[in-house]
């Protein structure tokens, strides 16, 4: 749960027929976990171009129900908050999380709006650089007063 790699798992060799949706990759879960216990780890899958570490595709699987997972409680911060220079509707911010952070929502209280993304699972340390839009207008002020963070773990 404090974020760090455990197993790491990588093949090279990946090919398939577009658009056939063939098992291209199999790997047994008591294979996955051996190494540590289901209750405080998750899955991070990333399919990357070949050549590159350009994330074309994403995703995360936890093992275990919220329930029985032990959670840290995570530290979200935001900054970097700035109006867009092009858009007067539009504010850029990043936010970065001290521990793993399942299913992070950010909420914008009285400002109506939407965010670039939502419901993330966060990786403690990594910077998550986003956008809020609105339809009113709104200042940087504002936007700080009124936007409201929580994650799977205010919940418990």
């Amino acid at each position: 749960s404090d974020g760090s790699v455990v197993n790491r798992f990588q093949n090279t060799s990946l090919t398939s027929e577009g658009f056939t949706g063939i098992r291209v990759y199999n790997e047994k879960i008591s294979d996955v976990f051996k190494s540590t216990s289901t209750e405080d780890s998750f899955l991070y899958m990333a399919v990357t171009k070949a050549g590159s570490k350009e994330i074309l595709a994403e995703g995360n699987f936890f093992p275990s129900s919220f329930s029985d997972v032990k959670l840290p409680t995570p530290h979200i911060s935001v900054s970097h908050v700035s109006m867009d220079q092009r858009d007067p509707f539009t504010i850029n911010f990043s936010v970065t999380s001290d521990a793993v952070a399942p299913y992070v929502y950010l909420e914008s209280g009285s400002i109506n709006g939407i965010f670039s993304d939502n419901g993330i699972v966060m990786l403690p340390h990594v910077q998550y650089n986003m956008t809020f839009s609105s339809w009113q207008q709104f200042t940087q002020q504002d936007f700080e007063k009124n936007i409201h963070i929580r994650s799977v773990r205010d919940t418990y």
